[in-house]
């Protein structure tokens, strides 16, 4: 009677209908699922009766663990499996008293490899229709059975949900296809997320998971949990007004619908998934922050990071590393249809003021620069480029380092020191296993000189092997430095520096002499 008690109180406080079933997995297991592979061990969880025994049934394996009250009084089970290699497919069989007949639930063509949560807003719930190469992508999705993929419905709450409400799962572990992956505009598959992780699938050929947890127009601070939030001394978000400089006929029309608390999607859409098993994570947010708090964004992303990685750590009894791979998308390039002064300001500070990843704040985390990739014809707004194949590329090149432990180059030439001359300005590049830079544009730099707060452009004279040169009379004068410091810094794949090997763009920078 407990279990019932506190799951129909569940029901009524979430505000939804749910047939009460006292023995169940939780909602996010499904037919098809992937879970996480060796040397990780995948955790599988559910509800039943209080003091009821379980028994579970994979490939021959028996495991067994007891119904227990948790602290929110939900009588929960939970049973941390062996390590599997990758492969299947499997059948997942759990038995247990439920009233007063023993019961048997049943999971198939479950398959173990690699799972990824895919976050963020807009640019992440962008689709894979919306994108350039779209029928292509979706055309040969049915070649990667392989790849199975979650998609959430977005919401938000004021407390945290023991699991995701059955309304909220748009697509439940499906199988990729051209119409599981080509999905209605917004809705589903993230473009990024399926790109990425069929990359992965190309490379490694083990089952691929992507759970696509998104949602439109909100700010870091939804994401985070309430502890981390605390060191960061975040207020309470304020709720949007529905006014924007976007378009009346901007196809987005949620750009302004935010949660109006801190932790509301970390409530509703992160929190329930803690007891599952995962990889890594890759993320795209931050345009909603460049008008909110953009200079607290350097401890608000970092504290976003640290603490789905402890919680995860903590809710999988510490099979998801507590150090998981985390890789995000520096912002694109945004056109003058829509102000968002602080956009660069955002960049620099999602490297928490390093200018680059990983760092001391930001260990074992990954980015992909995306401001070379501008897209001002784009139907959905500037806001949203459509070319997502480069953004993925770049992201999969940082997981091989950083997940996958290749030796593969993926950073871009990182900012090493400045050197001034009479004049001259020399600015020296990071060596990281790559051959070089190339030069694609001479514009981006800029300059403040003593005494005076205007920056003034400047153009790139010359360059050797890791160093760039900028003539400039009153070299000597220079205070600070900065590289790209714009909304829309140059053309499509034109700034001024990338690597040699495998062609990626300096991020931004800025110093101080």
């Amino acid at each position: 009677m407990k279990l019932l008690f506190n799951l129909v109180l569940f029901c009524l406080l979430a505000s939804f209908s749910c047939k009460v079933d006292s023995f169940r997995f939780a909602s996010h297991y499904a037919d098809h699922m992937v879970l996480q592979r060796q040397p990780k061990r995948a955790v599988i969880w559910g509800f039943g009766e209080d003091g009821s025994s379980v028994s579970l049934q994979v490939d021959g394996h028996m495991y067994s663990t007891q119904v227990n009250t948790d602290s929110r009084g939900l009588s929960v089970w939970k049973i941390i499996l062996d390590p599997y290699r990758a492969g299947g497919p499997y059948v997942i069989t759990a038995t247990s008293i439920d009233g007063n007949e023993m019961k048997t639930i049943t999971l198939v063509d479950v398959y173990f490899g690699d799972v990824w949560l895919c976050g963020g807003q807009s640019n992440m719930q962008f689709t894979v229709d919306m994108s350039f190469n779209a029928e292509e992508e979706t055309t040969m999705a049915s070649n990667y059975p392989h790849i199975r993929l979650f998609t959430v419905q977005r919401n938000f709450t004021s407390d945290p949900l023991p699991e995701l409400q059955p309304k909220n799962i748009l697509q439940n572990w499906a199988i990729a296809s051209k119409d599981t992956v080509g999905g209605k505009a917004w809705t589903y598959f993230s473009a990024v997320c399926w790109m990425f992780g069929r990359k992965l699938f190309d490379k490694y050929s083990i089952p691929i998971g992507l759970m696509n947890i998104n949602y439109g127009g909100t700010r870091v601070e939804a994401w985070s949990s309430p502890e981390m939030l605390a060191k960061c001394k975040s207020s309470t978000l304020a709720a949007f007004e529905s006014t924007s400089s976007v378009s009346k006929d901007y196809p987005f029309g949620e750009i302004n619908i935010n949660p109006d608390t801190n932790s509301s999607l970390w409530n509703a859409m992160i929190y329930p998934l803690l007891n599952t098993t995962i990889h890594g994570a890759i993320w795209y947010q931050g345009e909603a922050n460049s008008g909110y708090r953009p200079d607290a964004y350097n401890c608000t992303f970092p504290a976003m990071i640290q603490g789905w990685r402890e919680e995860w750590f903590k809710g999988t009894s510490g099979q998801t590393s507590s150090i998981f791979p985390f890789g995000f998308v520096q912002l694109a390039t945004i056109g003058t249809d829509i102000a968002l002064p602080s956009l660069s300001l955002i960049r620099w500070k999602q490297t928490a003021d390093y200018g680059y990843v990983p760092n001391e704040k930001q260990k074992n985390v990954f980015m992909a620069v995306a401001y070379d990739l501008p897209d001002n014809t784009s139907p959905f707004g500037s806001i949203h480029p459509r070319d997502k194949g480069t953004v993925a590329d770049r992201l999969f090149f940082g997981a091989q380092n950083l997940a996958y432990y290749e030796d593969t180059y993926w950073t871009g030439p990182i900012f090493e020191k400045a050197t001034l001359s009479k004049d001259e300005i020399r600015l020296k590049f990071r060596s990281i296993g790559y051959t070089g830079i190339q030069i694609r544009s001479k514009t981006g730099f800029e300059v403040r000189i003593s005494g005076n707060t205007t920056w003034m452009p400047l153009k790139l004279s010359g360059s050797l092997d890791d160093t760039v040169i900028i003539t400039y009379a009153n070299a000597l004068k220079v205070t600070s430095i900065r590289y790209n410091w714009k909304q829309e810094p140059c053309v499509y794949k034109r700034c001024a520096i990338y690597s040699k090997q495998n062609e990626l763009p300096a991020p931004p920078f800025i110093t101080t002499k």
